[in-house]
C-alpha cells in the first residue's frame, strides 16, 4: 500500500528549524511504500524456511545428579563437529522439556540418564524415533552427523548473540570439577605480549549461591585491562554461566579462561583437548592440527593450550 508523504517530511523540517534556524527551508515530497512483514515472510519458500534452524541437536539430561563429566565429554564432541547444540535439563526423566528444542530446528535429542545411559530421538516420518545406544554409537552418529550437514554451521548463531555483549568465557574446572566451554570475549588486540589476570568473581541469582563452587575468572588477552572493565566482564561471564555452576558441589573449583578468539576456533580446541588426558601425545597431535586450520592464532592457540594443560594437569 503507497502514499504520499509531503505533509509529514515538512514537519520533519519545521522540527530541524526549531532545532538550528540556519537550515533552509525547502519545498520536498516524498512518496512511500508500506508492507506487512509477515506476509513478506509468508510468501517465502517453504524449504528454505525449513532450513534455517538455530540448533542441531539438543541434549537433554535426566535425573537429579546427571553425569556432568559424561554431558562434557558429549558436548564437547559436538562443538568440534561445529554441530550447534544446546543443553536442557529434565525434571520427569522423559525428556519431554527437549521437545520444544524441536521447534527451533533440533532433528535429533540426545537423552542422557542419571545413571549415564544413552539414548538418542530423531524426527523422521513427522514423528520421533527413540532408540538406545552405546558410546561408541554415538560418536559414530555424531560423525554421521557432521557429514550431514556439512559447511552449513558456518554462523555460529549462539555467538552472535554471545559477541554482543563483549564478554565470553572458556572454563575448566581445577581440582575435581567438570569442563565447560563458550565464546570467546571481544577484546581489543594489541602488539603486547600476553597478559594474564585473575581474580575470584562474585555470582549473585535466583539459585543457591551458598552452595555453588569458588570461581576463578581469569584473562588471558594481549592487553591489560583495567580494574572497572575486568570487573565488567566478570559479572557477564558469571551471570552466563549461573545454571551451568549450581550444578556443580561447593568443594569443587572452576577456573574460566577468557579469550579473544572467534567462536569457531575456541570450540575447536575445546574439542582437542581432552580433560582427562590433557598431557598425552593425542592432544599435541589435535592441537597441531587445530593450529593448521587457523595459522593466524597458531601463537595464541599455543598460549592458551599450555594455560589449560597446567590447570588440568597441575
Amino acid at each position: 500500500m503507497g502514499e504520499r508523504y509531503d505533509t509529514l517530511l515538512n514537519e520533519f523540517q519545521k522540527q530541524a528549524q526549531g532545532f538550528n534556524q540556519n537550515i533552509p527551508g525547502r519545498v520536498v515530497s516524498g512518496a512511500g511504500l508500506s508492507f506487512w512483514l509477515d506476509k513478506l515472510v509468508g510468501a517465502m519458500d517453504v524449504d528454505y524456511m525449513k532450513d534455517c534452524r538455530a540448533i542441531d541437536v539438543a541434549v537433554c539430561v535426566n535425573g537429579t545428579r546427571p553425569p556432568l563429566k559424561y554431558v562434557t565429554d558429549i558436548m564437547r564432541l559436538l562443538w568440534s563437529a561445529n554441530i550447534r547444540c544446546y543443553v536442557v535439563e529434565s525434571a520427569t526423566g522423559a525428556g519431554d522439556e527437549a521437545q520444544d528444542l524441536a521447534k527451533l530446528g533440533a532433528l535429533h535429542i540426545i537423552l542422557v540418564a542419571e545413571n549415564g545411559a544413552l539414548r538418542i530421538r530423531s524426527w523422521e516420518r513427522d514423528r520421533f524415533q527413540e532408540r538406545h545406544v552405546t558410546r561408541a554409537e554415538l560418536v559414530d552418529f555424531i560423525r554421521k552427523l557432521r557429514t550431514e550437514l556439512g559447511n552449513a554451521n558456518a554462523i555460529d548463531y549462539v555467538s552472535q548473540i554471545s559477541n554482543s555483549s563483549a564478554g565470553g568465557n572458556t572454563s575448566y574446572s581445577s581440582g575435581g570439577g567438570g569442563g565447560n566451554s563458550g565464546g570467546g570475549g571481544n577484546f581489543g588486540r594489541g602488539d603486547s605480549g600476553l597478559c594474564t589476570s585473575a581474580s575470584s568473581a562474585s555470582i549473585k541469582s535466583s539459585y543457591n549461591p551458598s552452595q555453588w563452587p569458588n570461581v576463578q575468572v581469569r584473562f588471558v588477552v594481549h592487553d591489560k585491562l583495567t580494574a572497572n572493565l575486568r570487573r565488567r566482564y566478570e559479572n557477564q561471564v558469571t551471570q552466563q554461566m549461573s545454571i551451568t555452576l549450581s550444578q556443580f558441589m561447593k568443594k569443587e573449583s572452576v577456573i574460566v579462561l577468557v579469550v579473544e578468539l572467534p567462536p569457531v576456533t575456541v570450540n575447536a580446541i575445546v574439542g582437542a583437548v581432552n580433560p582427562r588426558e590433557a598431557d598425552e601425545k593425542e592432544t599435541e597431535v589435535e592441537i597441531n592440527y587445530v593450529i593448521e586450520r587457523f595459522p593466524k592464532f597458531k601463537r595464541y592457540i599455543t598460549e592458551i593450550t599450555d594455560e589449560i594443560i597446567d590447570y588440568l594437569t597441575g
